[in-house]
């Protein structure tokens, strides 16, 4: 199947959940060194474009990311993407002596409606780690942003790194206190569900999250694209 343009998946002023795979799914990513290589290749295109890509969650796993961003618009998060993984990938590939692929794809992304839709992408996020049985609890995982949401801990990778907390975080209460506070309890409550296996929404397998209706939507916007293209091929054969 041909890929689904980006003007069709995001849209301006939105906020999305990205996922960037490794290539054959390489543990490469386990080496703390190169995760940290990951964050600088950031920083580094964040510094060059300060007016998108405004970071409100991330887990670095051993062969993937996660990434729960605010973006403003469509083209110049595209190219930042570009910018971040090509830089990345040619630092690592200099380093290993080596050539070729280091993602698998180009990055999924799921587009929210609103903003209060993504408190679950954050949630997801952020369990990611005591989901693939690497910790028992989030706050032992270092290269997450879970610890500042939670407890208000900066880990020392986020240091630079443009980042905010989302509308819905902000509203968790009138003090930073009270919004760690209301936000464990949130994730401790999504967190069993999601070990029983009563919800887990995998965001690297949908491409909108938002009412039924606008999802709905979207999704036919999506359907239609490739029929036209399908009809398209035919009448030209």
């Amino acid at each position: 199947m041909a890929r689904k343009p980006r003007s069709l998946v995001l849209f301006d002023n939105c906020t999305t959940h990205k996922v960037w795979r490794a290539h054959n799914k390489e543990y490469y990513l386990q080496n703390s060194k190169i995760k940290q290589l990951y964050i600088d290749s950031l920083l580094k295109v964040q510094k060059a474009d300060q007016k998108d890509y405004e970071l409100n969650a991330l887990t670095l796993m051993s062969n993937h990311v996660h990434e729960v961003i605010k973006i403003s618009t469509v083209k110049s998060f595209s190219n930042l993407m570009r910018n971040h993984h090509s830089n990345f990938g040619l630092i690592f590939n200099k380093m290993h002596k080596r050539c070729g692929k280091v993602a698998q794809e180009r990055p999924h992304t799921t587009c929210f409606e609103v903003d209060s839709y993504s408190m679950e992408a954050v949630f997801y996020t952020h369990a990611n780690p005591i989901k693939a049985g690497m910790v028992k609890d989030s706050k032992m995982y270092y290269w997450s942003t879970h610890a500042v949401y939670a407890f208000g801990k900066k880990p020392k990778w986020l240091e630079g790194i443009k980042f905010k907390f989302p509308e819905w975080y902000m509203e968790l209460g009138s003090t930073f206190k009270e919004r760690q506070a209301k936000y464990r309890s949130l994730f401790n409550k999504y967190l069993k569900k999601a070990l029983d296996g009563k919800t887990y929404l995998r965001f690297s397998k949908m491409n909108f999250h938002g009412g039924p209706m606008w999802t709905f939507t979207k999704d036919q916007i999506i359907k239609s694209y490739f029929q036209n293209l399908r009809e398209l091929k035919n009448n030209s054969s």
